[in-house]
């Protein structure tokens, strides 16, 4: 008896690590336009310390496969650090498309599992403002470090305004 209930418990516990090798992994699967064959780099926090995996890309493909058990903010970012884009890994199969040219003003789609849709969708109702809100930050950074307190005041305000019409179409 104690045979079977041990083969019985062992079997159990062998058929749940399989199963569940599926419920925590990811796929990457990208292709982006106007990007030659180089690498990308996936940046994520790991505790303290940042981590970075290398994805190679081939004829602006590239693909790449982890496990998570949570959903993880992370970054996909070109070898020189000047362009990216937000992404979470979370279980599934996660799309990225796009103009590799846009990466620095949210054009690149990510899709396919729940919170890369949310992100997605965010992304699309920020991206007319895109350019203002660049433009703003840098005249933002030039008046603080001169102290023009007028204008910070001013940008704040239109800064506001912006976000409660982002956060209006949410």
């Amino acid at each position: 008896m104690k045979k079977i209930m041990l083969g019985l418990a062992l079997s159990s516990l062998m058929f749940s690590a399989c199963h569940s090798g599926g419920r925590d992994s990811y796929t990457l699967n990208g292709k982006l336009t106007n990007l030659k064959d180089s690498v990308l780099y996936l940046a994520r926090q790991e505790g303290n310390m940042p981590t970075f995996d290398t994805l190679k890309v081939t004829d602006g493909k590239f693909s790449f496969s982890g496990k998570t058990t949570t959903p993880e903010f992370a970054q996909i970012i070109t070898s020189d650090q000047r362009a990216g884009f937000p992404l979470f890994l979370e279980p599934g199969t996660i799309t990225i498309s796009g103009d590799a040219d846009s990466m620095n003003i949210g054009k690149i789609d990510v899709k396919g599992t729940p919170n890369n849709n949310d992100l997605h969708q965010f992304m699309d109702i920020q991206q007319p403002f895109m350019h203002t809100m660049m433009a703003m930050q840098s005249s933002y950074t030039q008046a603080r470090m001169t102290g023009d307190t007028a204008t910070t005041n001013r940008i704040e305000a239109t800064m506001d305004s912006i976000q409660t019409v982002i956060t209006d179409k949410m």
